[in-house]
């Protein structure tokens, strides 16, 4: 992985993203749906870093204009884009789940919206979002919500009686550490996986770690 020091992409969390919820980035009347789409899908599979404003609003067809019409900079245009991209992974994890599920079909349906995101992100999306601060801050947090969910799930099904013999913080935070390990070029080259790849094996083990503790 290059040495080069990580560099903030507005220098803040974008006033646009302070005190939104989950829902609120696909709801508030501010933001422009369909153009955010946009916007995602570009950057999802080509990246960012190398994308001035006039790049980017000749890659989406659109005016400058319509970029600050929907955040104060490209910048904070980039954030609010990851931020939401993040945020539909984790409304999905839930919406999946019914409580009438046996806990651990429940876990299964949770997941698979992170790995079904995984394979949307290219290799030059994972590098730009690693070499920008805010960019590694909304990952990690992420992440750690993801976890969190996973952990509680997990503990619901110890707490029935369901699984047994496994500690759901310290089973939850073997998944957040390996997740984050699975993010680094150089560990997917070394594994010889890809980030969606290895986001997929860490379910598989943890699933099959859950079958083994199911009575």
């Amino acid at each position: 992985m290059s040495d080069s020091k990580p560099r903030r992409l507005a220098g803040a969390m974008p006033a646009a993203l302070t005190g939104l919820s989950d829902h609120a980035l696909f709801q508030d009347s501010r933001f422009d749906q369909a153009f955010l789409d946009r916007v995602e899908a570009l950057i999802l599979s080509s990246g960012f870093r190398h994308l001035s404003s006039a790049k980017l609003a000749e890659a989406l067809g659109c005016s400058k204009r319509k970029l600050y019409q929907t955040a104060a900079t490209k910048d904070d245009l980039i954030a609010l884009v990851i931020a939401r991209f993040f945020a539909g992974v984790r409304l999905a994890g839930w919406a999946a789940i019914d409580d009438a599920m046996p806990v651990d079909e429940r876990i299964r349906v949770y997941l698979i919206p992170g790995e079904e995101g995984a394979k949307r992100l290219s290799t030059a999306f994972q590098i730009d979002i690693e070499r920008t601060e805010i960019g590694r801050e909304i990952y990690t947090a992420h992440q750690q919500e993801r976890v969190a969910g996973l952990e509680r799930l997990i503990q619901n099904g110890v707490d029935d009686g369901l699984i047994e013999g496994v500690n759901p913080r310290i089973l939850a935070e073997m998944i957040l550490l390996t997740v984050q390990r699975v993010r680094d070029p150089d560990f997917q080259a070394q594994t010889r996986m890809t980030y969606a790849e290895g986001v997929s094996h860490t379910y598989g083990i943890l699933r099959r770690a859950l079958r083994s503790g199911s009575s």
